[in-house]
């Protein structure tokens, strides 16, 4: 008990193999005390998860995950650009390029045969 204009005491209580000691017989606030009964604590804390509910949509995170990574590394990003600009006659240019992270070559060609194929199209608009 803290009274007041007192600093406060510490209390030390020990078992009754060393409740003999001068220390453990010294009175705080007018009171001795005894350690009566110990438990001692493990020296290893372990967390066991029963059930966890958000389970289910980790797992799914995990499998979306790895068809994302299969996407990114296994198949083959193309990417095709076209600018249309108007030319000072009133006619238009048409610049056309494209990327494509894997196999350059089959893309080239397959983008080559795009460019081909528009520009037939456009000269068979021109003549009708």
């Amino acid at each position: 008990m803290i009274q007041q204009g007192n600093p406060p005491q510490t209390a030390y209580a020990f078992g009754p193999q060393l409740a003999n000691m001068p220390v453990a017989k010294k009175p705080v606030a007018g009171y001795s005390y005894q350690l009566v009964d110990f438990e001692k604590a493990s020296d290893r804390h372990i967390l066991a998860v029963q059930r966890d509910p958000g389970s289910n949509v980790v797992y799914i995170g995990f499998v979306l995950l790895v068809i994302t990574l299969i996407a990114v590394f296994f198949f083959s990003h193309q990417r095709v650009w076209a600018a249309i600009e108007k030319a000072a006659d009133g006619s238009f240019d048409v610049t056309i390029a494209g990327n494509a992270n894997r196999n350059q070559n089959a893309f080239n060609e397959k983008l080559s045969r795009f460019a081909k194929s528009l520009q037939k199209q456009i000269k068979g608009e021109e003549s009708l």
